[in-house]
């Protein structure tokens, strides 16, 4: 098999996901710093502690996603190089 038929990209729905869900943990991070900000790091953890399954579909839903298109890109008929 020729090497370069080997190498994968990624396209613009996987990257929109992948960037979907980096943002996803990256507004996790600053809501927790507005909350260690706001009244303490003890504080923040034990809110965030109550907190933190709010969180979690969100974050199941963008990573279903993300599977549901990796899965449906190989098992496709016609393979491409662009997940």
């Amino acid at each position: 098999m020729d090497k370069d038929n080997e190498k994968l990209e990624v396209g613009p729905v996987a990257e929109n996901l992948l960037q979907s869900l980096r943002a996803f943990e990256r507004a996790k991070d600053y809501y927790f710093q507005a909350l260690e900000e706001l009244e303490g790091e003890e504080w923040a953890n034990e809110q965030y502690g109550r907190e933190v399954d709010i969180f979690t579909p969100v974050e199941e839903l963008i990573k279903r996603r993300i599977n549901v298109a990796i899965s449906d890109w190989a098992v496709k008929r016609t393979p491409t190089n662009t997940i």
